[in-house]
């Protein structure tokens, strides 16, 4: 039987309500560039957006909006709209979502929050809903990065320190090590990059400064 030891689970609209905030924000931000119920392009916005729920809300706006300028002002807005739900107390625990991470972390299983929430945000509803003692961990979705940087991020946190953990970062190492060397051609100096990560393996064995080495 598989052993569970780690339950990652979503926050907006899966452990907390927030009683159409989010949609409220992306639609204060919507609203500065035109686009309101009824314009053009309005009906295939919203739909965008609930396709893209729990996505880095960056890349959101910058597929939606285009340039990077408009972008960054659609996030900003969106992000102050949407803090401004948080402080006026209009986003809750979903019911019995409080009493499911306790009984999780009782069982012995780590729980982890991802969102696709800037940091602030994040912090500011964990703060908001007093869940910070409750969980182990709290992720947010890297722009520019897919899922994968969530898996990598949660596979180092369940096993560092490990044995096995290290033994992959040494096998991640040497294959970039050897693709570095095999994109130069065999260039002699790019084989001193083995030797360079050899002092972060030895570090990373012995739990010593690299200056000690």
């Amino acid at each position: 039987m598989m052993n569970i030891t780690v339950a990652c689970l979503d926050m907006a609209g899966t452990t907390v309500a927030d009683d159409g905030s989010v949609m409220a924000a992306f639609g204060a931000a919507a609203a500065e560039f035109g686009i309101v119920p009824g314009a053009p392009g309005y009906d295939e916005v919203i739909a965008f957006v609930h396709e893209t729920m729990g996505q880095s809300k960056i890349e959101v706006f910058r597929e939606l909006l285009g340039s990077e300028e408009r972008a960054q002002q659609g996030n900003r807005i969106f992000e102050e709209t949407y803090a401004e739900s948080v402080r006026a107390g209009l986003v809750a625990p979903l019911p019995g979502a409080a009493e499911t991470i306790t009984a999780l972390r009782a069982a012995g299983i780590r729980v982890c929050l991802a969102t696709g929430f800037a940091p602030g945000t994040r912090d500011a509803l964990l703060d908001a809903l007093g869940w910070r003692p409750l969980i182990d961990l709290a992720l947010f979705r890297v722009p520019g990065f897919g899922r994968g940087v969530l898996v990598a991020t949660l596979f180092y946190w369940q096993l560092r320190g490990r044995p096995v953990m290290r033994m992959s970062i040494a096998v991640i190492f040497m294959v970039f090590s050897g693709l570095l060397i095999h994109e130069s051609h065999g260039l002699i100096e790019s084989h001193f990059s083995i030797f360079s990560l050899l002092a972060f393996l030895l570090s990373l064995l012995f739990g010593l400064p690299l200056g000690v080495l």
